[in-house]
């Protein structure tokens, strides 16, 4: 009881000074990233839940309380897990929400991280003069409903080096990890652009960073996937698996690489058709780099080819498969029904040679 009343008496307290101080006994008290400071800790679960309960009972209604966060309280960090029901009493404490919008990240990204200086400004206009028909046929997508490709000069200037249709795949495809992932341990939007403009991806210390890149390169997927891959592992590790099969195969810094990593970040997308014209535009590297759609439709006609490969294409789209390896049985080789002996596991049974062929028989 007597810790109770010393925490009303410091709420009280801080609001005699406030208002005397400002001369008002209307206050709004604003708590900045909220999320970070409390996720991964209970008893500032409490301690937050306590203030915002105090605050409301002392303030009578003429203090607010304002927390922001980069992301839903439960989204925030990976230890909030343990916690899901406390932070789900804290968020009742704050009944008016307000959620930014797909445009209203992209002019945070403009404001925040995407400005240009004068000389940078002109720089990439006369790149967009010189290249912009030929960039909007190159990025344009296919078939999207909920994505729109359109360029402008104007949109291009603002959100260099990303395109406009890149936030809503972003915010998009971190929504789908979220909810698979239960709503826990992802970064946000616009911590995922930072990172791909100033942070090395996992284990690739030595390479450039993409934001000293010469003027004109242009983010694509491979860059998302490349950043996201350990947030993409968990909720999907058939999609890793298959582009860890393409590495190992073709070599880490091939086409093939960086095709199926675009085909992996596209497939989590459940509205989006993965295409080759889709996976073509979103892995264009520069303003004045000519169409990569018939270099990615012979990559995909050699990974489809490749039995070693799960990658699959129907109706259109492809998709890495669950299965991490597709093999043929011979022609000639028949399945045979037996018994294994005793000493023998089932699996050594199905290996055994086919009585005509003497090869192993896999059905």
């Amino acid at each position: 009881m007597e810790e109770l009343m010393s925490e009303n008496e410091r709420v009280r307290h801080m609001l005699e000074l406030i208002t005397r101080k400002a001369r008002t006994d209307k206050v709004i008290l604003i708590i900045d990233e909220v999320g970070n400071y409390v996720a991964g800790r209970r008893e500032l679960i409490t301690n937050l839940d306590g203030l915002a309960k105090n605050l409301k009972n002392i303030g009578a209604g003429k203090v607010w309380l304002i927390a922001t966060a980069q992301q839903m309280l439960t989204e925030d960090d990976p230890r909030a897990a343990v916690n899901t029901q406390h932070l789900g009493q804290l968020k009742d404490r704050f009944p008016i929400r307000v959620d930014l919008q797909a445009s209203d990240i992209k002019e945070i990204c403009y404001s925040r991280l995407l400005g240009k200086s004068k000389v940078g400004a002109e720089t990439l206009g006369a790149m967009f003069d010189a290249s912009g028909p030929q960039l909007r046929h190159a990025v344009k997508l296919e078939n999207t409903k909920y994505y729109k490709s359109d360029l402008d000069r104007d949109s291009f200037l603002k959100y260099y080096p990303f395109l406009p249709h890149h936030f809503e795949i972003l915010l998009r495809l971190l929504g789908r990890l979220a909810k698979s992932r239960g709503g826990v341990g992802l970064r946000s939007a616009i911590k995922v652009i930072q990172d791909v403009l100033v942070e090395h991806p996992a284990g690739r210390q030595k390479e450039p960073l993409f934001a000293d890149e010469q003027a004109g390169a242009l983010a694509t997927t491979v860059l998302f996937y490349d950043t996201l891959r350990a947030d993409i592992e968990k909720p999907f590790p058939h999609i890793i698996a298959g582009v860890d099969k393409v590495e190992k195969i073709f070599g880490p810094a091939s086409l093939q690489s960086d095709t199926a990593k675009s085909i992996a970040v596209l497939q989590i997308l459940e509205d989006f058709p993965v295409s080759r014209a889709n996976v073509a535009a979103m892995m264009h590297t520069a303003v004045n780099a000519a169409s990569r759609a018939e270099a990615v439709n012979k990559v995909v006609d050699e990974l489809l080819s490749d039995e070693a490969v799960p990658l699959n294409e129907v109706d259109g789209n492809l998709r890495f498969s669950v299965i991490s390896f597709r093999r043929r049985r011979p022609s000639n080789c028949t399945v045979h029904a037996m018994s294994a002996p005793a000493s023998r596991s089932p699996a050594a049974a199905c290996l055994s040679p086919c009585p005509e062929t003497k090869n192993p028989c896999r059905p």
